[in-house]
């Protein structure tokens, strides 16, 4: 089960490399948990251990809803960066498909990501 220590690290390191802005949280709820938030507020990277493997989910929503308000806005990956991008790809497709799209991007490691 992972310390208090080890999910503040590794917040750390998933701050580190989705890059400037980002913030992390830590919390406890029958184990030591952590996500990253965006600068803007509408991503949120969960990471998840399942089998002594560590997958990111990325959730994409309003500022003040920590991500995610349908499940259409999620996204996984191997990385946090894959994770976020794909939230990012997902939630465009459904966009364009209401003939949408996003105006602004995400900064994910230095990159902005629109789609």
């Amino acid at each position: 089960m992972r310390t208090k220590r080890k999910a503040r690290e590794e917040a750390a390191a998933m701050v580190a490399a989705l890059g400037e802005g980002w913030t992390e949280n830590v919390w406890k709820n029958i184990g030591w948990h952590f996500s990253t938030q965006s600068p803007c507020g509408r991503l949120t990277i969960y990471a998840h251990e399942q089998n002594g493997v560590i997958v990111f989910s990325g959730l994409l929503g309003d500022s003040d809803s920590h991500g995610g308000w349908c499940d259409w806005q999620s996204g996984t990956g191997p990385t946090p960066q894959e994770a976020a991008k794909a939230s990012i790809r997902n939630a465009s497709e459904r966009l364009k498909a209401i003939g949408a799209e996003f105006t602004t991007g995400f900064l994910i490691d230095g990159e902005t990501v629109r789609s």
